[in-house]
């Protein structure tokens, strides 16, 4: 996903900002040009023997070297570039990424099959027909726009339980922690079931996407998958997607909210609902 940056860009201007450069930048998205600014740290493009010449930059490194780049290039500099002491993912990455590496979720499926005896690129292989159909359409309609595959694997970090402690129930809370200390993760142990409960909450967290399968999950969807999860005392699910190391960022479903590498949503089995994760168990809680 890092390698490819989609659209064709064209550099336009090149200007000294603080402790950096401003590349600014356009390029056609199937409707018209789009301007996309990229912040360029001088340890970068140096300060002194940088210019921007016949629609390319090109620069003199301290040893007397020539060299010329184009706006991709130069926006892969951007996201290789090593982190300086001191520094986080600070604005050289995180408007790289904005800019140019942002999708939008399209469809969510999962290649494991009944027994895992499928992987990902055998299920893509085999011409799975909602991907050929997105691929089709941004082709004929947005040739400027890249299609990214993402594959993830499902994993349970934990399972946490919360009680109201009283002098009657002390018995039964230490029954719940020993099945708890002996059976973790409940029907999720089951890694057919997991990866199921994963696409599932997946699809729930992304309801705009072309599944139709799960859309109404955990209400009436995989009923006998949630009956066994409640009957393990399972009461809300959790799910959080990293694609931080993949250099990209998701739209976020909600309106308004930012584009993330971090997404983390979890539902109530009993209602439904959406709600907000007060823990650090991506799944399970």
């Amino acid at each position: 996903m890092s390698g490819a940056l989609g659209p064709k860009t064209d550099i336009v201007d090149l200007r000294e900002d603080g402790n950096g450069w401003k590349l600014y930048t356009r390029f056609h998205d199937g409707s018209g040009m789009k301007p996309r600014t990229i912040p360029v740290p001088f340890d970068l493009l140096p300060r002194v023997g940088t210019a921007l010449v016949d629609g390319a930059i090109e620069w003199i490194d301290a040893e007397g070297g020539a060299h010329r780049m184009n706006a991709v290039e130069i926006a892969r500099q951007v996201l290789q570039r090593e982190w300086r002491p001191g520094e986080t993912l600070d604005r050289w990455h995180a408007c790289t990424l904005r800019k140019f590496f942002t999708y939008r979720v399209e469809y969510i499926g999962q290649s494991y099959g009944k027994d895992g005896e499928r992987t990902a690129a055998e299920r893509i292989g085999e011409g799975h027909k909602t991907v050929q159909q997105v691929l089709a359409e941004k082709m004929a309609h947005y040739p400027n726009v890249d299609v990214a595959l993402v594959v993830m694997d499902a994993h349970v970090q934990g399972r946490e339980a919360s009680f109201s402690i009283g002098p009657d129930n002390i018995d039964e809370i230490s029954q719940v922690f020993t099945q708890m200390m002996s059976e973790a993760d409940g029907p999720l142990m089951d890694r057919a079931k997991l990866v199921t409960v994963a696409e599932a909450m997946l699809i729930r967290s992304f309801p705009t996407t072309r599944n139709i399968q799960y859309k109404n999950f955990p209400l009436k969807d995989a009923p006998t998958l949630i009956n066994e999860l409640t009957a393990a005392g399972i009461s809300h699910l959790g799910v959080q997607i990293d694609v931080s190391r993949s250099m990209a960022l998701l739209e976020h479903p909600d309106e308004g909210k930012s584009p993330s590498a971090h997404l983390r949503f979890g539902v109530n089995l009993s209602t439904g609902e959406r709600e907000t994760l007060s823990t650090t168990s991506p799944l399970a809680w």
